[in-house]
């Protein structure tokens, strides 16, 4: 059965996100899957590393399975109050260990088509606490759905999708078509570039792309959009407030050695800052989802 995995640790934040997904599952007939990683903090003794006392680790552990039956039978009682023809089947899942090496085994089933997760915010502990959030984006080969603190689902109506005109968007395109079918949305192709001299017209590199989508997405409702815009995060924050799209979709393209020196993707600054939901797809990506 097709499902989304939210990634909990238990915070506000969090908890609205798992909302967030509940909603979408819903309309788009998934169930959900409420999921925690756990790593207990070194204990050291005279400088050195020492080993939990298992009694302490069993402490850890009933209490985040606490917290788990607890949020999924609040997110069971929202559902009752729901008006939906779809009743999402919700379960929980707890490991021990940091959460990257948990990302690979969650995927093995291929039904499992994306994370949901908070939006980072500075100071917070636990699982989306750090530097969590760019860890999963980097380390996952699905989809990742980055809530905002604050954001409310609503039926999507408009996806906005940020291309730099890949090839590779082509099947982000595709597995995006999947999604806005559900609720019989319109996928806005919105190209950030800088502007264009006057009575200037798009390039080769427009028409060959739009040529490309007319010919491999089977999905009417496709249109492109070009806004011009000096700098990336400028034409990023202008999308997200400025046009009424329910969710933005970003490529994560691999960072370059630079870019991992001095500082954090574009992908990642967005991430932390929208207050749209942000769907972040991998690049490259072994298997994108069919929702």
């Amino acid at each position: 059965m097709k499902t989304l995995t939210v990634l909990t640790d238990f915070s506000p934040r969090s908890e609205n996100a798992a909302i967030y997904a509940l909603h979408m599952a819903a309309s788009i007939h998934a169930d959900l899957l409420l999921f925690h990683a756990f790593e207990l903090p070194v204990a050291e003794s005279m400088g050195m590393p020492v080993a939990w006392p298992p009694e302490v680790y069993d402490e850890f552990r009933e209490s985040a399975i606490s917290e788990l039956t607890l949020q999924a039978k609040k997110l069971e009682t929202l559902l009752t109050l729901t008006d939906t023809t779809y009743k999402p089947k919700i379960t929980y899942q707890f490991q021990d260990g940091p959460l990257f090496l948990q990302l690979d085994k969650l995927f093995t089933d291929r039904n499992n088509l994306m994370l949901v997760m908070g939006s980072h915010k500075k100071g917070l502990s636990g699982l989306i606490g750090g530097n969590h959030m760019a860890a999963v984006m980097e380390g996952t080969n699905r989809p990742v759905l980055i809530v905002p603190e604050h954001a409310v689902y609503s039926k999507l109506c408009k996806i906005g999708f940020a291309t730099d005109l890949s090839h590779s968007d082509i099947a982000v395109i595709s597995s995006l078509a999947t999604l806005a079918t559900h609720t019989k949305a319109e996928i806005m192709l919105a190209h950030i570039h800088a502007p264009l001299t006057v009575n200037a017209k798009p390039g080769e590199q427009v028409r060959n792309f739009l040529e490309e989508v007319a010919t491999h997405i089977n999905y009417p409702k496709v249109y492109y959009r070009s806004v011009e815009e000096e700098h990336l995060q400028e034409g990023l924050s202008w999308l997200s407030t400025e046009v009424s799209c329910h969710i933005l979709v970003m490529v994560h393209r691999q960072k370059t050695f630079l870019e991992n020196l001095f500082g954090k993707s574009d992908t990642s600054k967005f991430a932390s800052e929208t207050r749209l939901p942000l769907l972040v797809y991998p690049d490259p990506a072994i298997h994108l989802p069919v929702f």
